[in-house]
Order: C-alpha cells, then structure tokens, then sequence
C-alpha cells in the first residue's frame, strides 16, 4: 500500500504481519501474507533497495518532476506507461483516492443494510412474541392478524406452536 501524502508516523516503511505467533512471540510459520506500506515522503539514505528506488520514483511522479535517467529500465518503462497513458500523476492519485472512497460508501450502504435488515427481523419477531401472547389469551387468528400485521398464515403457524 502506498501512502501518497504521508503518515503520522512518518516512517518510510512499515509492515502488517499476519503470520500466528507462539506464547514466546516465534511466528508459526503459517501464514506469510503481508500487507507493506510504503511511504515515498519518508524516503532516507538508509531505506533498503530497491524500495528505495521505487519511493523516489513514485515520490517524483507525485510532483510530476521526474528524472527518467536516474532510474533503472523497469521503472523507466512505467513512467512511460504513465506518459502514453495521458493521465497526470495527480490524476491518477485522485482516481484512486476517489475509488477509495467509494468502496467506503458502499461498505458503509452493506452496514446499513445489514442494520436494517436487522431491525427488520428484530420487528417481525417481536409481533410475532406479541401474537403469541395474544393467542394465548384467546384472541382469534383473524384478530391477531389484524393487530400485529402478521399474515393469517404467520398467526396460524404461531398458533400451533403455542399448542
């Protein structure tokens, strides 16, 4: 993950390892996934290459003063990339940022989905408590029904259960 416009930590990398760890703090060896995150306005002399080359290189198309010369082919040919592509780094920063925010909208729509969705059934199952009280003290289905706006079917089937 690269962080474009720096931290509060301020550091140039940092890393999530998600591998279990024993009581003595030794990793399992399980699982090697690792999520990096590098952050081009922290780069320092001692920043490990090639890491380094690749901040510096993103650090320069941030500003959009790069210096193609001082970077080995394979980053060369990505800020070719970039060029044909007609998208200014900025750009680019700012459809990611965008596209970002939009995965955030649409999981925070699922959680308020789910929240209603919740609510929703939390209703039904308390009409259906109600019912239930209801036809226990000799209401007829067809009362019950109308009352709590439960189907006849729903009271039905609640009736039988209370039986």
């Amino acid at each position: 993950m690269v962080l474009t416009s720096g931290d509060r930590h301020k550091t140039d990398v940092a890393v999530i390892d998600f591998d279990p760890r024993d009581r003595a703090g030794q990793p399992l060896g399980e699982i090697l996934h690792k999520i990096i995150y590098l952050c081009p306005k922290y780069v320092a002399d001692d920043t490990p290459e090639p890491l380094r080359e690749w901040l510096l290189a993103i650090d320069d198309t941030l500003d959009e003063e790069v210096d193609e010369t001082r970077y080995r082919p394979e980053i060369s040919s990505i800020f070719d990339y970039i060029e044909k592509s007609c998208i200014s780094p900025r750009d680019a920063a700012e459809m990611k940022e965008e596209a970002a925010r939009k995965e955030k909208l649409k999981e925070l729509e699922d959680e308020l989905k789910a929240v209603k969705s919740n609510l929703d059934l939390a209703k039904i199952e308390e009409r259906k408590a109600i019912a239930r009280t209801m036809l226990n003290n000799g209401l007829s289905i067809e009362q019950v029904a109308n009352c709590t706006q439960l189907s006849v079917e729903q009271v039905t089937a609640l009736d039988k259960g209370c039986k």
